[in-house]
């Protein structure tokens, strides 16, 4: 080793430290959620340099090893995070689980829903519909539990709330 580099390993430890005693504050202090996210998100950032500096002064691969975990676990900690944020919650339920996300996604395919939202009352994924008497068709299906929308498991309340709005 250099003269150089056990005093640049030195100074880069105490200014990681600094950075992360800095970050630690606001951590604690906030004011909202999204400064304590990010000072997470600082923190495990300055360990994985840390790891990484220590790696080089003590020349083990272990350290290597450490900082890669430590990415990584602060990849997908800083993504949960920032998932929770956004809507409230990790794990996401899908329409036949949640009565309240079911009222607002209509049960049809992609295509369906473009030409629906271009205007399109006949494009529903259905023959024939947009129709007043398709919707009734739909509501009928949905009511006795058959129709297409139980054999692809999909959600008939969407539907029956979707052809309504098209009336």
């Amino acid at each position: 080793m250099s003269l150089i580099l056990p005093a640049a390993i030195v100074v880069t430890l105490a200014f990681y430290s600094l950075a992360m005693a800095l970050a630690t504050v606001r951590l604690l202090r906030g004011p909202a959620a999204e400064d304590r996210v990010l000072a997470l998100d600082v923190l495990y950032v300055n360990g994985m340099l840390v790891m990484l500096v220590l790696g080089i002064r003590f020349a083990s691969g272990m350290y290597f090893v450490a900082a890669l975990l430590i990415a990584l676990f602060g990849f997908v900690g800083s993504s949960a995070f920032a998932k929770f944020l956004l809507r409230g919650e990790v794990i996401e339920r899908w329409a036949r689980h949640s009565g309240a996300r079911a009222e607002r996604r209509p049960a049809m395919g992609r295509g369906a829903r473009r030409a629906a939202a271009a205007g399109d009352r006949r494009a529903g994924g259905h023959r024939g519909a947009g129709s007043r008497a398709s919707a009734q068709r739909v509501r009928a299906d949905a009511s006795a539990g058959g129709g297409n929308h139980a054999r692809h498991g999909t959600d008939d309340r969407a539907t029956v709330v979707y052809f309504s709005a098209l009336e």
